[in-house]
């Protein structure tokens, strides 16, 4: 009877082992199983070949309070873990949600504010990350532009802040000093020039374009018409007059003079912003007839009580048909995008003014987050994140209440109950059975 008992715990420790070798390796080594209809917990080949350029390890840090973003976070952390050397921690600072990206000393942050995060965002910031070695944002200078540094009301100081919170790096740019547009330049920023540019300049300008660099082109109402030209040749035509928004003024502006934005077509420049956006004494545009390979989209379309006013902006407004002012909608954004020939996509974005993202303005709405959605559309290239966004199919588990309870409550409490009734069951067999032989052997 010993042995048997013997044998019979032989026998369960060797399971018991068995097991707890399996539960070391599997948590060791991984398996994990995508069983979605359409494999969307599976990084596609694109994430995967990117990843396998960069040789060093990526650091993420989610700054966050929120339990779910951690969840989310992790989940989507861990697939990359499986191809790349990725260290994943948690930061509970004050402040808004982010992702920090680090990778040899350059970061970058994600807002996860007006941003969801998924596989096509991340490796876009992990890989921008990575090849951010001289993403210079020069800002035209000299005539009478917003200054990209300092605090003064009418400066660009905070948006350009927050393109160095980017890893980018600004600077001014007086072409008539250097006479030469930087090659290291990633996008260059004309800001509303009031004043003639030089004709050297102009040259600079265009041959910039014309080697498949991208554009951030703000141009207000009071613009020098010196660039009226390159803008001829970029197939848009300037309206005359400021863009004035009765809707908005309605709606509790301050001054019917600035433009309220709250609806945006589904473009890779706005597609991920969801708040509306305020446009100070803003210019709108139309298409001319002149053909060009560039790909024109409009961005920014105001409210159907809008026209260009050309009187005054004091006292009442109103709209004047017969002194030529056009009414809404109007344009006062337009992206534009063609094929480079060695590869990629050259991209230009004119928007009617630099107002929105002045210091005075660039708080209001969300006035920044479209000014950094727009600069990382621009200096981000098509060709190196053609991601999957597969369609989501199975999200939803529909389930029976009964068929609810046994996934619930069954596998977690009346399954092993039932392993451990079988087992007590089984035990209390072989007990009763060996007291009957053993009966049976002393009554012979």
């Amino acid at each position: 009877m010993f042995n048997s008992y013997l044998k019979l715990s032989r026998y369960y420790l060797f399971w018991c082992l068995v097991g707890l070798t399996a539960y070391l390796l599997l948590k060791q080594f991984p398996i994990i199983l995508d069983l979605t209809h359409n494999k969307q917990h599976t990084l596609s080949d694109t994430t995967i070949g990117l990843l396998q350029k960069i040789e060093s390890p990526i650091h993420i840090t989610l700054c966050s309070d929120n339990n779910d973003k951690l969840l989310e976070t992790q989940t989507l952390v861990q697939l990359y873990q499986q191809y790349h050397t990725v260290y994943f921690n948690r930061k509970r600072p004050q402040g808004a949600d982010k992702i920090l990206i680090s990778i040899d000393n350059k970061e970058q942050e994600i807002s996860l504010l007006s941003q969801h995060l998924d596989e096509g965002l991340l490796t876009k910031t992990i890989f921008e990350t990575y090849r951010k070695e001289n993403q210079w944002v020069a800002f035209l200078q000299g005539h009478g532009e917003p200054k990209p540094f300092g605090d003064e009301k009418t400066s660009l100081g905070w948006f350009a802040q927050a393109l160095k919170n980017q890893g980018f790096k600004a600077q001014s740019l007086p072409l008539y000093e250097t006479n030469v547009i930087p090659d290291n330049t990633q996008l260059l920023v004309i800001a509303n020039p009031k004043t003639e540019l030089l004709p050297k300049e102009l040259e600079l300008i265009s041959g910039y374009i014309e080697r498949g660099n991208n554009v951030l082109w703000l141009s207000g109402p009071d613009e020098t018409p010196s660039l009226a030209p390159l803008l001829t040749a970029l197939g848009l035509e300037k309206l005359p007059g400021t863009v004035v928004d009765e809707h908005g003024y309605k709606m509790g502006t301050p001054h019917p003079a600035i433009t309220i934005i709250d609806k945006y077509p589904h473009h890779e420049s706005t597609q991920a912003i969801n708040e509306i956006t305020a446009f100070p004494w803003a210019s709108a545009f139309k298409l001319n007839k002149q053909k060009n390979d560039w790909q024109i989209t409009p961005i920014l379309t105001t409210h159907a009580k809008t026209w260009t006013e050309k009187g005054t902006l004091s006292g009442p407004i109103q709209y004047d048909r017969e002194e030529g002012e056009v009414p809404g909608p109007l344009t006062i954004g337009y992206a534009l995008s063609q094929a480079k020939k060695e590869g990629g996509e050259q991209k230009i974005l004119i928007i009617g003014t630099p107002k929105f993202l002045t210091n005075s303005a660039i708080t209001n709405y969300g006035n920044l987050s479209l000014g950094m959605m727009l600069t990382n559309w621009l200096s981000s290239d098509n060709a190196l994140f053609n991601i999957p966004y597969p369609a989501v199919k199975d999200l939803t588990l529909q389930l029976t209440p009964w068929t609810g309870w046994m996934l619930e409550h069954g596998l977690r409490w009346v399954l092993p109950m039932m392993i451990l009734l079988g087992l007590l069951v089984h035990q209390l067999r072989r007990y009763t059975r060996s007291m009957h032989f053993s009966r049976v052997i002393k009554e012979q």
